[in-house]
């Protein structure tokens, strides 16, 4: 079972940075280096076999990326 990590209390790129790290047995996941793009990031993670295999949520459906980090653990909590 991979660990997620809360969003609540920080940022795009500390979130997404050990979030990467809790997932690299996965697959290799690039650095986040510019908050406004963290649906490119999302979406490549999304993409992830171990990932997809769970449907989460769509990147593009969500305004702020922590509304969709939320969302995102709540799927991963089978992997």
């Amino acid at each position: 079972m991979a660990t997620t990590i809360d969003p609540r209390f920080m940022g795009a790129a500390r979130w997404t940075a050990e979030t990467s790290t809790a997932l690299s047995k996965f697959g290799v996941i690039p650095i986040l280096t510019d908050p406004e793009d963290w649906r490119s990031w999302a979406t490549f993670v999304s993409t992830l076999p171990a990932v997809s295999a769970l449907h989460p949520p769509r990147p593009v459906e969500f305004a702020t990326w922590d509304a969709w980090a939320h969302r995102f653990n709540e799927a991963l909590r089978l992997l």
